[in-house]
């Protein structure tokens, strides 16, 4: 098939020599994606290494890819940045960004300039150490991927071997997040999710499913082809004691499906088969962590035991049993699905992934010919009215573009009006939500033991960053999500009412704009302008709320005469820590996310609706001679692209009788 593929054309020669590598190879390539902090590398240490091997990426600048793999012994290779990657960092560090900088742009250079920052204890090294690898021992694996690592600043990826018997042919990665800010990481994440053969998407069930995991699935994942996907829903125990397991999985369900639902994948057969019955998989892989690691190194950490205990009293395990607690993180479940893959599907999946990747560029070239074959069609279908009818029509298109421009503009107003309804009430929900959760805090530091009041701080503010802030923000996107929808529909049926009266034979214009106007609404809902990602949850991002983590690093001191007043340093802690939530910053998000959705109804779809057409009619009339160089142009076109289509309709055929061979 790649054969085929390659004569073709449809795959270029270096395509075809990683697919046949791949098979020879026979190595099965397992990704773990999604967001960060989605709990990746805490699965993977319940999941491989019963113990805290792999440290969370708890900051951007310690998030480099793993790829865990068979080996002899215990040992590590870690591949550092190369020259132009680093020399890339170190610009984006020092880049000098002025008032109007995004969010995006803000981010970037944060965790460019953290990693920088890193770097100067080992400044003398660098040069010799930039593009190269280097092996070391497994105990040092927190040198390269550590929040204190030594040579974390410059790690791009570490491959860690591991003497486990099923690793063999296997290879498990630890990816970055999607949202990463570091440019070379997130685009090694991407490099690699093309080699991909299957994907364990991770989402957090706090926010299951949004707008990011998304554009990771029906996006990046789509676009490369994949030959499985897995889906794990983890921490659903934060959320046990409002909703139901069947409930949780019933959310994201229908979230998987309202997407596979939107125009623009509906009729992509790939990637509805490769969504089609998915099951997510509950799990909380922390507490899997907890009941798989010697149960002594949990009690003499603070913070494990807080959360053992807490876990203990949600489940009701009164004998705070381990084998208990890991029957109730329901790991096992999604360790099942990954071993069956690993151990019956490893053949099929080989081959799905590049025939799949094969198929995904055949449709690529088809929906581009199908676009090209309609608008010749409906401009050709002008061209060859007589001209005594032609002038009747001409005016009839430029009197429904007049009447469409109006709309348009009145639209505008009404959207603009609405979205900032919708914003100000997010905003006083956002505010109300946290100022709740301050009052919360003050009352524990009123009433709380010294020894319980860390614990109680940390369960507080960890509610409202993981379940209640998320929810605001749902709340608030699905809102305008809903008036983005409605604008759109009442919109383009108003166009239609114009097109269906003042133009004859107008199904063709009318289908190729109600699909252009649906794609530019979706892609709002879910990028923004410009394909930028439109993040609703900008302004609760890490770099606002970093302050939360304070409570982290509070000693409180043995109670002296001198130190009477420890409660009061509390209240002083809790203050300060809630004054760093930039309110300010998520108003000016959403004023500088007010164009990109205002202006929606301004786009190419509707500009180029009928101008084109009108254009094309009126050099028509100019003279004869035009309009017979206009019809055999289009004509010579429309031939062309559906020979081009039926060659292509054939060849996808051709292929498919392959695969059945």
């Amino acid at each position: 098939m790649a054969n085929a593929a390659l004569d073709k054309g449809w795959l270029t020669q270096e395509d075809y020599t990683e697919i046949i590598n791949k098979l020879d190879t026979d190595i099965l390539t397992i990704g773990v994606i999604g967001q960060m902090k989605c709990g990746k590398s805490t699965f993977l240490n319940a999941f491989l290494f019963n113990d805290t091997v792999l440290p969370a990426a708890t900051n951007p600048m310690t998030a480099a890819l793993s790829v865990i793999t068979y080996g002899e012994e215990k040992e590590i290779d870690a591949e550092f940045y190369s020259q132009d990657e680093w020399a890339n960092l170190k610009m984006q560090a020092e880049r000098q960004l002025d008032d109007g900088a995004s969010d995006s742009e803000i981010n970037m250079k944060q965790a460019a300039k953290e990693v920088y920052a890193k770097s100067h204890a080992i400044a003398s090294e660098i040069p010799s150490l930039l593009g190269t690898t280097k092996k070391d021992q497994f105990e040092n694996l927190i040198e390269y991927v550590g929040a204190g690592g030594k040579y974390v600043s410059i790690t791009k990826s570490v491959t860690i071997h591991y003497p486990v018997e099923w690793l063999k042919g296997v290879e498990i990665v630890d990816t970055p997040g999607f949202n990463d800010p570091i440019v070379s990481r997130e685009l090694r994440t991407q490099e690699f999710l093309s080699k991909a053969d299957v994907v364990l998407m991770l989402l957090y069930a706090g926010r299951a499913f949004d707008s990011t995991d998304r554009d990771i699935v029906f996006e990046k994942v789509r676009k490369v082809g994949i030959g499985k996907i897995l889906v794990g829903v983890n921490k659903y125990d934060l959320l046990i004691d409002r909703e139901s397991e069947e409930q949780i999985v019933s959310n994201v369900e229908e979230e998987i499906k309202k997407a596979c639902r939107e125009p623009k994948y509906r009729d992509d057969f790939l990637i509805q088969e490769i969504m089609r019955g998915i099951k997510p998989i509950l799990l909380s892989a922390n507490m899997a962590l907890m009941a798989k690691m010697p149960l002594n190194k949990v009690y003499n950490d603070p913070d494990l035991k807080f959360h053992f205990d807490e876990s203990c009293k949600l489940f009701g395990n009164d004998k705070q049993d381990q084998q208990q607690m890991l029957k109730d993180s329901l790991i096992g479940n999604l360790e099942n699905a990954v071993r069956e893959v690993i151990e019956k599907s490893k053949a099929d999946i080989l081959i799905k992934k590049p025939i799949n990747h094969i198929f995904q560029l055949a449709n690529n070239k088809r929906e581009e010919l199908e676009t090209s074959i309609k608008s010749d069609s409906n401009t050709l279908k002008e061209l060859k009215t007589p001209d005594t009818e032609l002038e009747d029509k001409l005016d009839n298109l430029k009197k429904a573009q007049k009447r469409i421009e109006r709309r348009i503009e009145r639209a505008t107003v009404e959207l603009g009006e609405t979205y900032d309804e919708i914003t100000d009430n997010g905003i006083e929900n956002v505010k109300n939500t946290v100022f709740d959760a301050k009052d919360d805090c003050t009352r524990i530091a009123k009433s709380a033991e010294r020894n319980e009041m860390k614990h109680k701080l940390d369960s507080r503010i960890a509610r409202l960053k993981d379940l209640e802030l998320p929810g605001v923000q749902k709340t608030w996107k699905r809102a305008l999500n809903r008036a983005i929808t409605s604008s759109c529909e009442d919109f383009a049926n108003e166009v239609v009412d114009q097109l269906e009266r003042y133009v004859d034979d107008c199904d063709g214009i009318i289908d190729t704009f109600c699909s252009a106007i649906g794609r530019g609404a979706s892609s709002l809902i879910k990028n923004g302008a410009n394909d930028e990602e439109m993040q609703f949850d900008r302004g609760f991002s890490d770099r606002t709320i970093d302050g939360f983590d304070i409570f982290a690093s509070i000693v409180f001191p043995p109670i002296t005469l001198e130190l009477l007043n420890w409660r009061s340093k509390v209240y002083e802690e809790i203050d300060k820590c809630f004054k760093k939530i930039n309110f300010a910053q998520i108003e000016d998000a959403a004023i500088a996310r007010r164009p990109a959705c205002v202006n929606l109804l301004h786009t190419e779809a509707t500009s180029k609706l009928l101008g084109e057409l009108v254009d094309t009619l009126t050099e028509a009339l100019g003279s004869k001679e035009k309009k017979e160089e206009l019809i055999m142009q289009k004509e010579e076109s429309l031939v062309i692209n559906k020979k081009n289509l039926s060659e292509l309709e054939a060849q996808i055929m051709e292929l498919k009788s392959i695969i059945n061979m």
